[in-house]
This record gives structure tokens, sequence and C-alpha cells, in this order.
């Protein structure tokens, strides 16, 4: 690998943050400042609390500036002056406007609708030629979409191709019962004898009809019964010799095919042989005219007709490859769950900030054990909540895989792109259209990924129904911030400073009877907006938005909504369902994070292959080009002629090798099974 480009790629793209930071701080303070400066004191409607801590809303008195006696007279000159202007300010705001408007859409209403009716007429055509172009274009991505799809998926394809293939094999050699053809042609002319010197046209269209009239011939009893009298030693019937017959004419030429299949090579042959010769003596008997010729004897069949195993083999394998295309090609098209960042930004219009790779995946090289690894492909396949197994080995650190780190960090470089043009407060909202996207470790890891480049950040446990990150932290619960907002604590008293490296958090804390109004309140809003001023970013974790209002509640206290969404696992209908919540509620989404990518469906093109992990990786910019056809050949090298090489190479190897050692020499991370069905808020620290 080579170590300085991926140091010198992490270094731009943590400076490049940095100036984005910087650039989202200073757009901040002047947010701030500018919203203090546009608060000016109205003399006639100010409020002043007096002493005892109650407010006033006569601030003539607090100001001085009138006396008792005329103070009657002043109010009455005020409230007739108030009078006069709202009745003023609403015969020009409301009913001046509505006039105008009603007179001026009588004017242009036969104008429009002249317009529009000549505008239809002359644009039908061309709407119609761009609804076609659309659909053909829509087609065209379709087969693109089926065939990337198909072509993913190759491995199962081609394995069903060959287990059609071997069963095709069995069931020609061992079930089907073998069967012989012996085959005789013979001769037909209009003529007693073939003079090919005289023949005309008319003689060949005759010869044609002939061989029509014979096929008929040799299938009545007269020549059946004594094809049977000859073949008297193998016990046939008629319908039985007719059953082992066909009768053609070669190309509708003069040349009269008789095949004979049966079980038996022998029997076949002599089944041929016996029609040959009474076919070619009693036909022209029969007629009375014409001649038949044998052109070719039969022949003992050495090998079996029927069934051919070759093509047997063949024809299995390619109708199991066939019906398993079908199926994935009617599971596509049926298909209602997250598969791929283009399908889910094309459907909702909405960007796609990042993809992050499943954690269980990088297992052993994270330490998780084989009890919460069983655990939790029993929970997925379940669809049950899989953040019911907490571990703090899926939260972002220092032995964190390279594949996960890089994912987080594309998804802090997308975000910072996002809100680079947006007027932010840094206050975002994480949810999840279920209660089995992921949202909470993603939560978790986005506030750190913020953190490390140098940002001050707030993590809020807003799911004040089932928290549950303050058990990835092992801290406690009896303070958070249900309690802070009741004014029961501080926020000083509640907030767990540098959980992690520039990251506080304040847990939900207690259980409350009412927490969809305690979100809600005045005091949340006055929250959020003291925190937003004291932190760069602040990430709230909130309740699944199909399950509970919470999040939407708080969506429009943020300045973003964050959606995560399972790959194969959230459906679509379940993210129709919250999008539409949350434009009903006007709030702003900033973006999808898919979790769980690449979890058994390679629909992400940036993974490739993982170094040592053996995972699949190869991320963007020639990441891991060569990366491990060069270290194979450096150790051969090495092993092979250590001495030939200068310090530097072999400085470089011991590096590649220490790198290589890296998984196995990771400490083993803490891993606990919670069971948040026991109703626990106390002190896990």
């Amino acid at each position: 690998m080579d170590t300085s480009h991926n140091n010198h790629q992490h270094s731009d793209d943590f400076s490049i943050n940095s100036v984005y930071l910087e650039t989202f701080r200073k757009r901040k303070m002047k947010k701030t400042q500018k919203s203090k400066a546009s608060v000016k004191p109205d003399q006639s409607l100010s409020v002043f609390p007096d002493e005892s801590g109650y407010f006033s809303n006569d601030s003539s008195d607090r100001l001085g500036m009138t006396t008792e006696g005329d103070s009657n007279a002043g109010r009455k000159n005020n409230s007739n002056y108030k009078f006069i202007s709202q009745v003023y300010a609403t015969l020009v705001s409301q009913i001046v406007p509505v006039v105008y408007k009603a007179a001026y859409d009588a004017v242009n209403s036969v104008k429009g609708n002249a317009i529009q009716s000549e505008a239809s007429v002359k644009n039908s055509d061309a709407d119609n030629a761009q609804v076609k172009d659309e659909r053909d274009l829509n087609f065209d991505i379709d087969i693109l979409k089926v065939m990337r799809y198909l072509l993913r998926r190759w491995k199962s394809l081609v394995a069903m191709g060959i287990l059609g293939g071997i069963i095709g094999f069995l069931i020609s050699s061992f079930l089907l019962t073998p069967k012989y053809t012996s085959i005789a042609e013979l001769y037909v002319t209009n003529k007693n004898t073939i003079d090919s010197s005289n023949v005309n046209i008319n003689d060949i269209n005759a010869s044609q009809k002939l061989v029509d009239t014979y096929i008929v011939m040799l299938q009545t009893n007269s020549i059946t019964d004594e094809v049977l009298k000859k073949l008297n030693e193998y016990h046939l019937d008629e319908a039985q010799l007719l059953s082992y017959l066909e009768f053609s004419s070669v190309n509708k030429t003069e040349v009269l095919r008789i095949t004979v299949e049966t079980e038996s090579p022998e029997l076949s042959l002599k089944i041929c042989d016996v029609y040959s010769d009474i076919a070619s003596k009693s036909l022209e008997d029969i007629v009375g005219s014409g001649s038949v010729t044998i052109l070719s004897h039969p022949k003992l069949p050495k090998f079996q007709s029927f069934p051919s195993v070759p093509k047997f083999t063949v024809l299995f394998g390619f109708v199991f490859f066939v019906i398993l295309a079908i199926i994935y090609m009617l599971r596509l098209a049926t298909k209602v769950t997250v598969s791929d960042e283009k399908s889910l930004t094309e459907r909702y219009n909405i960007p796609v900030l990042g993809a992050v790779p499943d954690f269980f995946k990088f297992s052993k090289v994270l330490g998780i054990s084989k009890k919460d690894v069983n655990l939790n492909n029993k929970l997925k396949k379940r669809n049950i909540d899989n953040e019911k197994i907490i571990t703090t080995a899926t939260i972002l650190g220092q032995n964190t895989p390279f594949p996960i780190n890089s994912a987080y960090t594309s998804i802090r470089t997308n975000m910072m792109f996002r809100i680079s043009t947006m007027d932010d407060d840094g206050v975002y909202v994480i949810t999840s259209p279920t209660a089995n996207d992921l949202k909470t470790t993603t939560t978790i890891n986005l506030a750190i990924s913020m953190a490390q480049m140098g940002a001050k950040v707030l993590l809020v446990d807003a799911d004040l129904r089932n928290p549950s990150i303050y058990r990835y932290f092992k801290v406690g619960n009896k303070r958070g911030l249900s309690r802070v907002l009741m004014g029961f604590q501080s926020f000083d008293d509640s907030v767990v400073r540098d959980v992690r490296p520039g990251v506080d958090f304040i847990s939900a804390g207690p259980s409350t009877p009412s927490p969809a109004e305690l979100l809600g309140s005045n005091y949340m809003i006055d929250f959020i907006k003291t925190q937003s001023q004291n932190y760069d970013f602040v990430f709230i974790d909130t309740s699944p938005i199909n399950l509970v209002s919470d999040s939407l509640t708080l969506a429009s206290m943020s300045s973003g909504i964050i959606i995560t969404a399972r790959e194969n696992k959230t459906r679509y209908p379940e993210l129709d369902r919250a999008i539409n919540s949350i434009k009903i509620a006007k709030a702003n989404i900033l973006g999808f994070i898919i979790t769980d990518a690449n979890s058994g469906d390679d629909s992400y093109g940036h993974y490739g292959h993982y170094g040592h992990y053996g995972y699949g990786y190869g991320y963007g910019y020639g990441y891991g080009y060569g990366y491990g056809e060069s270290r194979k050949k450096r150790k051969k090298q090495k092993r092979k002629s250590p001495s030939s090489l200068n310090n530097e190479q072999q400085n470089s190897i011991e590096a590649d090798d220490s790198a290589d050692l890296y998984s196995e020499s990771l400490p083993e991370p803490e891993s606990i099974l919670w069971d948040l069905t026991k109703n626990d808020t106390g002190d896990h620290s």
C-alpha cells in the first residue's frame, strides 16, 4: 500500500473539512450577531420585568416619560390612533388586493383560455414525442439495471446452470429408457423404369404425389399384416408396430424415408429391413404403376438416439439458468427494499450522503464475539431491532477498519459540502422509518467523525421512549435531557464531557409520561437554541419517524433531518410514509445514509478487495491499485534476496509486514449484550 499517498489523501480531506468548519463557524457567528442586532425595543409595546419578577405592559411608567395627570388622555389618543391604523391596514392589506385580483383575473381569463387552447394544440404532438422519448430512455435504463443486477449474481446463475446440467446428465443416463433408431430410404418414381434422360417436371410432380400415396398405403392393414407375419417372433400387434414407425418425404422430394425407433437396436433393424423390402415389392403390385428402389439399406444402430446425454445436459443447464434469471428479474421488478444509492436518489430526488458497511462483517478484526455475531444474524433475518445488541466495537475508534472509517469520512465531507450553502445552525436530527435501520449507531459515529476534524460536538439522545446511547458509552441514565427540560437539573450537571475526544453527551434521562409534549415544548426550543451557540454541531437521536412523531417535532427546530435506510431491509413504502410526514411538517431533509451496505448485494461499486482483512473494498481515487500484487512481489523479493535491498526498501517492507499483523495484534474490545426488556435506568459506569 502506498502509505504516503494514503496519508496525503487523508490530510487533504482533513484540510478541506477544516476550511469548511471555519467558514461554518464564521457564518454562525455572523448570524448570531445579526439576530441580536435586529432585536430593537419598541417603547410603545415593550415589556419590562419589575423587581418582583412579574411583567408590566406599561412602558411609560418604567421610562418616566408621562405624568399621572395626562396619562389617561394619552392612552385615549393612543387607542383611537391604533383603531384608525388597524382599519386602514386592513383596508390596504386585505380588501384592496382582493378587489384588484378579482378584476385582474376577470380581464385576463378570456385571453388566458384562448392562449391555453392554442398552446395545447401546438404542443400536443411535441408532448407526445417527449413522453415517448422518456419512456424509451426509461426502458433502456431498466434494461441496463437488469443486466447489472444479473451480472452481480453471475456466480449463483452459473452454479444453478451447473446444477441443472448435472440433473440433466443423471436423468438421461439412469432414469430414461434408451431408444435406438434405424433408417431406410426409398426412391419413388411414377415410371416402371428409371431413366434420368427423359425425366421432366411433370414426372417429378407425379412422383412427389406418389410418395404421399405410398405413405398412406404403408400404414394400411394389408401392409402391416404382412410385416407382422415376418415379425411373429417378437409378438407385436398392429398398434405397437405403428408406434415404432415414422414415414416422411425427405424435403418434399421423391425420396421416402422409413424411421424405426425401439428400445432394442436389433428390433429396430429388423422392422426397418422388413418394411423396406415389402414396400419395394408390394407397392408396385398394389398401385400398378411406378417403381420403388431402395437407396439406403437400414443399419444396426450402435448408439442410442434417445435420450442424448450431451443435449439433455446442456438443455437442463440452460433451463435452470433461465429459470433463476427470471426469478431474479421478477424479484427486481417487485423489489420494495432499498438496494442502491442511484434508485434511492432517483425515487425521492434527495441526495445520499454515503453508505456504511456492516460492522459485523469485520467481527474478527473488531473482536466481536461469535455469540453477538449469531445474535445479529438472527435479529437481521427476523427483522428485529439490531440495536438490541450493544457492542462498543461498532463505535469509531483506533481499531475501526479502514472501509468503515473511510465511509464516515466520505459522509462527513458530503455533509460539509451540503451545508456549505445553507443557512445552518448546525443542529441535525437523525431518524429512520422503522426501528431496525441502525440510526443510533449512525448518530454516534457521525458525531465522532465530526469531532475528529476539530469540531465541538454535542450528542443528544432524544429517544425518550427507548434510550440506548448511554449503554454504548457505559454511563448512567439517571441524569439526562428529560430532567433538564423539566427543570430538575441543569445542563452542566447532566452532560457527560468528552465521552470521545471533542464529543459531549447528554442522555435521554428517566422516562416521562408525556415525551412528545416535553420535546415539543418551549423548553426544548430554548435548549436547542442555546446549545447550537455553544457547540459547532448538535446531533439528536430520535425515535423512528413512522412509530411516533417525536422526530417530526424536533425536525422543525433543527437545521435538517438525516434519514438512515438499511440496505435490503428498509422498505420503500416505509420510506414513502416517512418522507411524506416530513414534507407535511415542512422540515428540511439533508439526505440519506445507507447502513449495512454491501450486506449480500454488491450494489456499491466502491467495494472490491480490502487487503489483509479479506473483505471487499477498493475505495475511490485508485486506492489499493496494485496493492496486493506489489506487496506480494516485495515480500517474495525479500525472502529470496534480502541482502540486495537497500535500507529504504527494507523499511518499507517491514512497515507493510507490521500493517499485515495489525489485525492480529488488536486488543479485544469489550463487547456486552444488553437486555432492553429490563426497565433499568441505573448507573452502568
